[in-house]
């Protein structure tokens, strides 16, 4: 498969690169699981829209240590919607996955697990988890 590869996906634009870069022991590569979350995204996206994301990405493939990831990864497009996320250090921005193309921007950036809390961030722009009252 050629490689990078411009697409446009639901008027978003995406410059997908190392399509052929096996993410998992069994074989699947970064192509499988870009068409993965593209098929899958009508069913994840009522689950992650309105909360901010983290990941676990896998960069260097399999075989490689995956890690946790709050922030965006670097070079996502400037489109890609972000939250601030208050914690102890301050507000820190996290991926907002609100549309289909977000989905494949971060499986073209090797998140290979999307993870997001139960609450959603406010229409404000921040968000911050509702404190438990005893």
């Amino acid at each position: 498969m050629p490689d990078p590869v411009t697409v446009t996906i639901d008027g978003r634009t995406l410059v997908l690169t190392h399509l052929d870069k096996e993410l998992f022991a069994d074989g699947w590569t970064k192509h499988d699981l870009i068409e993965y979350y593209a098929n899958a995204a009508p069913y994840m996206l009522p689950h992650l829209q309105g909360r901010p994301a983290t990941l676990i990405r896998l960069p260097g493939g399999a075989g490689s240590e995956p890690f946790f990831a709050k922030t965006p990864p670097p070079g996502l497009p400037e489109w890609v919607p972000t939250v601030p996320v208050l914690g102890r250090d301050g507000p820190k921005d996290h991926v907002s996955v609100d549309a289909r193309p977000t989905l494949i921007a971060l499986a073209n950036a090797d998140a290979v697990e999307i993870h997001v809390p139960q609450w959603r961030h406010s229409t404000s722009g921040s968000a911050r988890p509702a404190r438990h009252r005893p």
